[in-house]
């Protein structure tokens, strides 16, 4: 099973020990939003993709599941 951007994402936050919360205020998005792209609800646009992978300190690559490593 192939692992998404959302899980990708969660699995990084969760690591580094950061809150939805607080992901949702490094990028200016709400909690609601996070959580939403966590599940895979939704799609962030290139940019906040960009914004959520530089609050997370990987690569958007990685975020996308190009890149295996951080």
């Amino acid at each position: 099973m192939e692992t998404t951007y959302g899980q990708r994402i969660r699995q990084v936050r969760q690591r580094l020990g950061i809150s939805q919360r607080e992901l949702a205020d490094r990028v200016h998005v709400t909690k609601q939003n996070i959580t939403q792209i966590e599940r895979g609800y939704r799609q962030p646009k290139a940019e906040r993709l960009v914004a959520l992978a530089t609050a997370l300190g990987v690569s958007s690559d990685y975020i996308l599941g190009l890149q295996e490593t951080m």
